[in-house]
């Protein structure tokens, strides 16, 4: 996954956006990781430490922000696409103002319990 965002959307790499994988995506690269079977997610999910109005306006100056329904926008998800796919782009949930580890578990603790709730 890292291959290819470096690939096709390098500048999502920015340490300052703290972008991580989520849910199916990052189950999946956990899984490869250890050697084992996992899924093969259908999407690429991320999330990220920009508030919603500031990833619009990064994904609008690069081109690449895509329509999204009302109700991803209210959970402060975005699409975008990068060679051909679809991306979507979320928040962090709770806007944590401590350090990224902790933003990063806040936004994990405000997720569903389901495959939701996985990062990497």
């Amino acid at each position: 996954m890292r291959a290819w965002l470096q690939a096709h959307a390098p500048w999502l790499l920015a340490p300052e956006l703290a972008v991580c994988a989520v849910g199916s995506s990052a189950l999946a690269e956990a899984c490869r990781r250890r050697g084992l079977r996992g899924p093969e997610p259908k999407d690429l999910d991320l999330a990220w430490t920009l508030a919603p109005d500031a990833g619009a306006v990064l994904l609008r100056e690069h081109g690449v922000l895509q329509p999204t329904s009302v109700h991803s926008q209210t959970r402060g998800t975005h699409a975008l696409t990068a060679a051909g796919q679809r991306i979507e782009i979320t928040s962090f949930r709770g806007m944590c103002q401590g350090t990224l580890q902790q933003q990063i578990e806040s936004d994990l603790a405000a997720r569903d319990m389901t495959i939701g709730a996985l990062a990497w």
